[in-house]
């Protein structure tokens, strides 16, 4: 049977609709394993935060209620060396909108580091060190300061961490370091730990109570609350050539229930950096960072620990051996549903690199050492987790400015997965070309029978 002219031009077209509709899903194809290969499925882009600031540094974040993040950090250089910096923070709602990032919170900082938490009415406890001293500062969900109170003026602070407990009052721990000269003028630096509590309305309940004697602190004394309000610290002490991390347990009024205990392997003697978390059992998780002097390499280790201090975990590494190189960070965070989830920043000959790791609380590696990006000069890493068990990672990374022009970065997961992007982008797509053709073909094929 001859074919007529109108069928040969619905042929025509057919062929040109699944040509069109062939290339629209390569190129879809190519776009998300070329252009977006730089992100990890699930995860969002690298955002800069602060790209009109100069010298943005040390961040530190924490997650409200209604899964808002909140984010304080540092601008400017060299601080404890005189110069002054300014401390920032911004709140990034869950619409995405940012709120608060153009105005400093708070002026003449002269310490790197300032830790966060909110408590159940979503208000930010702030500890943090100006030419006054350390202060201790409550902030309500509209900036507005609440309470604002001078902790101590004693020493040099360059360590503090904040917690609260379930009745929102507020325990502070920090690392006071001071200068002795003995009866030869010998001079010699030794460091005491101090606990503050802080009621609901600003008041004392416990003052600089002295709770611990180090020779010296390398890294800042972390802090964590269980549900009995009991307090879980850890902090990396020097001894000599010898720096380990060590875990104490105080009740809510400052009284040890668990004296000094080296967690890190003393076969490793450079341990530092320690970050803490608890699961719902009130079992306790710690990492930290090892300068290895036998492989040569930085490398990240956690521990587990249940509520009396035994270990029901030993150390395990986290990280991959023979990459080389400098680690920064790590810190940790849990979800609902007990997985932690470690974040940090590795300097190497091949690179610079943002990783994640995130394993079960029997240690079973769920996600292994995933590059969140590949950025240049990237640091300082902090993680959270919001209730819907979406992840939270904000860190210094270089900017095109320079090295000594960094800015704050921020990037989180609860993008649409793997499956998802490729049944959204290709598979549906493709679908519909099968749809688009064999209907096209059988109503041709319809028209073209004789009657």
């Amino acid at each position: 049977m001859l074919v007529s002219k109108k069928d040969k031009k619905m042929k025509k077209i057919i062929l040109i609709v699944g040509v069109v509709a062939v290339a629209i899903t390569l190129i879809v194809l190519a776009y998300f394993l070329i252009i977006e290969s730089s992100t990890p499925w699930g995860w969002s882009e690298d955002m800069d935060l602060t790209p009109n600031m100069k010298y943005s540094q040390s961040p530190d974040i924490a997650v409200d209620s209604e899964n808002n993040l909140y984010v304080v950090w540092m601008e400017g250089r060299f601080l404890g060396t005189g110069s002054k910096g300014k401390l920032y923070y911004l709140k990034i709602e869950t619409n995405g909108n940012i709120r608060f990032n153009n105005t400093p919170l708070i002026e003449n900082i002269t310490s790197y580091d300032s830790s966060i938490a909110l408590d159940s009415q979503d208000n930010m406890h702030l500890v943090v060190v100006t030419t006054e001293g350390l202060n201790y500062l409550k902030i309500d969900k509209n900036r507005y300061i609440i309470t604002k109170k001078l902790i101590s003026q004693n020493g040099t602070v360059y360590d503090k961490s904040v917690a609260i407990d379930g009745s929102d009052r507020a325990y502070v721990v920090w690392a006071n370091t001071y200068e002795e000269v003995d009866e030869t003028n010998f001079h010699i630096w030794s460091t005491d730990i101090y606990f503050t509590k802080i009621d609901v309305d600003g008041t004392f309940l416990i003052k600089d109570k002295h709770i611990d004697y180090i020779l010296s602190t390398i890294s800042p004394p972390i802090i964590k609350m269980d549900s009995e309000n009991n307090i879980h610290l850890a902090w990396a002490k020097g001894e000599g050539n010898d720096t380990g991390v060590y875990y104490k347990k105080i009740d809510w009024e400052g009284d040890t229930l668990i004296n000094n205990t080296r967690i890190s392997d003393p076969n490793f003697p450079d341990c530092y950096k320690p970050a803490i978390t608890r699961d719902s059992n009130d079992n306790i998780y710690i990492t930290w960072k090892v300068d290895n002097r036998l492989s040569g390499e930085d490398e990240v280790y956690y521990r587990k620990l249940n509520d009396n201090g035994e270990a029901l975990i030993n150390p395990v590494k986290l990280s991959p051996s023979g990459v080389g190189g400098a680690i920064y960070g790590p810190d940790m965070a849990i979800d609902s549903n007990d997985q932690i989830h470690v974040i940090y920043a590795r300097w190497s000959q091949t690179g610079y690199g943002l990783y994640y790791v995130s394993f079960d609380s029997n240690g079973n590696i769920l996600v292994n050492n995933l590059e969140l990006s590949s950025a240049e000069e990237s640091s300082d890493p902090v993680i959270a987790v919001d209730s819907n068990n979406n992840i939270h990672v904000v860190w210094r990374r270089g900017t095109e400015r320079g090295l000594f022009d960094p800015s704050i970065y921020y990037k989180h997961s609860g993008i649409e997965d793997w499956f998802q992007v490729v049944l959204t982008y290709i598979l549906l797509p493709m679908a519909a070309i099968v749809v688009i053709i064999l209907t096209a073909y059988m109503w041709n094929k319809q028209r073209s029978k004789p009657v």
